[in-house]
């Protein structure tokens, strides 16, 4: 069973070209596999040790903002893929925008953010920001549709 290293640039490092070649030149050994040109790479490896591997690539890429995975090869091609929508996937926190029509934002954001730094029980605080858009529209939800910012990468 091989491995598979993985790169994947973060937002201050929109190519990674550089540092996949740096990565093949420490003698790991495969033509990159790109996922996304120049954001996002899978280098198919032999067997071997995963830890070195990855100690390999981190070496090349230094202090730059890559990520840097390495998986068996075998069962790592997924069919569902789960993750936290808002701040991951999209900029967004949704239940912010759509307080926004009901002009509650700053209070439903503070919330927001005190439940996410575990100042408030989360469920609750989730319950609590869900009350205060009680009666809002549904036809609401495709204008704050429109406002969805995609976190780069993430298409």
């Amino acid at each position: 069973m091989g491995l598979v290293l993985t790169m994947i640039g973060g937002a201050s490092e929109p190519d990674i070209t550089g540092f996949v070649e740096a990565a093949l030149g420490l003698g790991l050994k495969a033509a990159p596999e790109w996922l996304a040109t120049g954001r996002a790479c899978d280098l198919v490896l032999g067997d071997g040790d995963a830890s070195k591997a990855e100690a390999l690539a981190r070496q090349a890429i230094g202090d730059a903002a890559i990520d840097v995975l390495v998986q068996p090869a075998e069962g790592r091609r997924k069919r569902v893929f789960v993750a936290d929508l808002e701040s991951t996937i999209i900029e967004n926190e949704m239940l912010d925008e759509l307080a926004d029509f009901v002009g509650l934002r700053p209070h439903v954001a503070e919330i927001t953010r005190r439940a996410m730094n575990g100042e408030l029980d989360f469920a609750a605080a989730l319950k609590e920001r869900v009350a205060l858009l009680k009666g809002l529209p549904a036809t609401v939800l495709d204008e704050a549709a429109g406002r969805i910012r995609l976190m780069p990468g993430a298409r």
